[in-house]
């Protein structure tokens, strides 16, 4: 399971509102060699993002908690995003580069024929997979989870805050 460390921020009925990212990790993490926190830290460019999950452990405001997402799925995400655009756009690349070349087309027609296939293979693959796929209908892939580790979460604060006050 891929983690990240957020806060509680509020509680309401059978639901909690997550707040993560925006605050630098330690540097381990920052590195991606720790706890995972600077990568998706990154991901967010820093920014501080809000999630509603439910309340499955009873959690409070100011708690600190985890955020996971299965390996699995996000390899699922991975290939819907990247890999099938990729794929669609080679396949729709050489489709227009046969059709520009059985045209007589050449030179900058052949290329351009070839770019703007390639392009729009890939554009229909994204626009179609946003519309029809669904990983998990009815669940949320984003899993609230105990904070089990907050001793080294403590330890990575520290040292930051030291770094900051020796400077």
């Amino acid at each position: 399971m891929i983690s990240q460390q957020g806060r509680i921020t509020s509680v309401d009925q059978q639901e909690v509102t997550v707040e993560i990212g925006g605050v630098s990790g330690c540097p381990a993490c920052d590195s991606g060699k720790g706890c995972g926190a600077g990568i998706f830290g990154r991901l967010l460019r820093n920014r501080q993002a809000a999630i509603q999950l439910p309340n499955t452990i009873d959690a409070v405001p100011g708690q600190a908690v985890k955020l996971g997402i299965s390996e699995q799925y996000f390899l699922r995400l991975v290939f819907r995003m990247y890999a099938l655009p990729l794929l669609a756009g080679l396949i729709g690349a050489s489709v227009g580069f046969s059709l520009a070349s059985s045209g007589n087309h050449q030179g900058l027609a052949l290329d351009v024929w070839t770019l703007v296939a390639g392009i729009v293979a890939a554009g229909l693959v994204m626009i179609w997979t946003r519309k029809t796929l669904r990983e998990f209908p009815g669940q949320t892939a984003v899993h609230l989870l105990m904070n089990d580790d907050t001793d080294k979460a403590i330890q990575c604060v520290t040292l930051s805050e030291t770094r900051q006050d020796t400077r």
